[in-house]
């Protein structure tokens, strides 16, 4: 029976690994190890094949209260234990890589939080010195309107005040007719 969980490009790597030794016994068969968990096949002696467990293969095994397998072929139960096994070692290190990276994303939000709140600070001071020029400028406009209009109501009773006494002056000069 074959371990079966190996990927497509796991397997083309197994595939380029040295033959084991004694190809002629029951190491020969291609047990599809995945390198990189560290499982290695060894032989002592002819005719007696060692499986090789990584630190944490030996762990999880221990603490689940299983004996590791020592030799190959595997058993049945063995072969499933070290599936189960290195599943749950595969998922241990997907959920350690997935918090790492929601982790990283987390940090980015809080940077971009970080970032968009100073600039938020920045506007919010423009905003409020804008505001503070607007309210100068329209107190202006209404001193200049007010000085407009007293200026033109001025100008108003100057010029009324110019039209009656034209009125006066010319009544003066005009000869008196009596009216008839």
């Amino acid at each position: 029976m074959e371990l079966d969980w190996i990927s497509p490009l796991d397997r083309e790597e197994v595939s380029r690994l040295p033959p084991p030794p004694h190809s002629g016994n029951s190491c020969s068969r291609n047990w599809n190890l995945k390198p990189e968990l560290g499982a290695q096949l060894s032989s002592n002696r002819p005719g007696q094949c060692l499986l090789q467990l990584t630190a944490e293969e030996r762990f999880t095994y221990a603490s689940e209260g299983i004996p590791p397998p020592t030799g190959l072929p595997l058993s049945a139960h063995e072969e499933k234990a070290l599936k189960r096994i290195r599943r749950k070692l595969k998922n241990k290190w997907s959920a350690q890589e997935s918090r790492r990276r929601k982790k990283e994303y987390m940090e980015s939000l809080e940077q971009r939080v970080d970032q968009y709140a100073t600039e938020n600070d920045s506007l919010r001071r423009r905003v409020d010195q804008l505001e503070s020029s607007n309210r100068g400028l329209l107190a202006q406009l209404r001193q200049l309107q007010q000085t407009c209009a007293n200026a033109s109501a001025t100008a108003a009773a100057a010029a009324a005040a110019a039209a009656s006494s034209a009125v006066v002056r010319t009544r003066q000069h005009q000869p008196q007719t009596p009216l008839g």
